[in-house]
């Protein structure tokens, strides 16, 4: 995590333990979980998730669309281009 710029790690410790936040998430009330906006944005909309934490900046995740070597069919190339569009968030 990444307040203004300045690096530094945060220890937790609790008798839970999950390899998805979806599972956190789940347990109504319960724990703080990193997890991508569109992941969640009905959670958030419906009031059942509160945001957390928003002054913090987080490393970039990088998201691929691979298909063989051949040049994609449209229909590919439109759903690859519609979730580029989609998925991206503004810089600013």
């Amino acid at each position: 995590m990444r307040p203004r710029l300045r690096l530094f790690t945060v220890k937790v410790s609790g008798d839970r333990e999950a390899s998805d936040g979806g599972v956190l998430r789940e347990v109504q009330g319960f724990g703080v979980t990193l997890k991508n906006r569109w992941d969640v944005q009905k959670e958030l909309a419906d009031s059942k998730l509160e945001p957390a934490l928003e002054g913090f900046a987080y490393s970039r995740i990088d998201l691929f669309a691979v298909y063989p070597t051949h040049p994609p069919s449209r229909r590919v190339a439109a759903l690859v281009d519609f979730l580029a569009e989609a998925l991206s968030f503004p810089t600013s």
